[in-house]
């Protein structure tokens, strides 16, 4: 990867991709861990980003997205991170972050997440799922919750998630917050995750969605 130092140097090598055909409701993930973390090293290998004071940004293609999705990384720790490495990292994540809408709405396996977020996570996400699901008759009452109606509303749309923006904090060499913000048609939603390195590799520790 180059990293230019003024905005004016910034580019964006043409890039293909194949889009991804949207999973089927209830059939895993045809995401797995090898072909995702090297779809990232391929994807940040071929991209300029622009260096900051304190942070760096670039432009990725991700996943669904119609155009490169800009990635903003912030670096509020002494101890440095790679560039690359913490591209990556906030690649994957955008990318896992579709999937959990796709898995609380009812619309994908959780499976495929296993390898990507902890399992009590991942349990949380099932059961927010099962939740969504009953109150679904019940979305346009006040008395549901907030987070039931919001996700309630997406359940029924045929579009994916597409990620549109991500914020990520570096806060040491072993802990990133990341932040994706996403949109399911015209609805708008997001992620909000922590993820640790352990031992050789990534994992989301705590997994928020709204």
């Amino acid at each position: 990867m180059t990293h230019p130092s003024h905005p004016s140097e910034r580019t964006h090598p043409d890039r293909t991709h194949a889009p991804t055909k949207p999973a089927s409701p209830g059939r895993r993930s045809p995401l797995h861990s090898e072909t995702s973390w090297e779809s990232a090293r391929r994807v940040v290998d071929a991209t300029t980003c622009l260096i900051g004071d304190g942070y760096i940004e670039a432009h990725l293609p991700i996943g669904l997205s119609p155009q490169p999705v800009p990635i903003r990384v912030s670096y509020v720790s002494e101890e440095d991170l790679d560039i690359d490495e913490s591209l990556r990292v906030s690649y994957v994540a955008a990318s896992i972050a579709t999937l959990v809408i796709d898995v609380v709405r009812g619309r994908l396996s959780p499976d495929g997440l296993h390898r990507f977020i902890e399992g009590s996570y991942v349990t949380k996400l099932v059961s927010l799922s099962s939740l969504i699901a009953e109150c679904q008759p019940y979305i346009s009452s006040k008395k549901t919750s907030w987070l039931c109606r919001r996700m309630g509303k997406l359940r029924g749309v045929e579009a994916p998630p597409v990620s549109r923006r991500v914020r990520s904090i570096v806060k040491s060499r072993d802990i990133m917050d990341i932040n994706v913000s996403m949109m399911v048609d015209v609805r708008r939603c997001w992620s909000s995750m922590k993820w640790e390195r352990q031992g050789s590799r990534w994992m989301c520790t705590l997994c928020d969605i709204g």
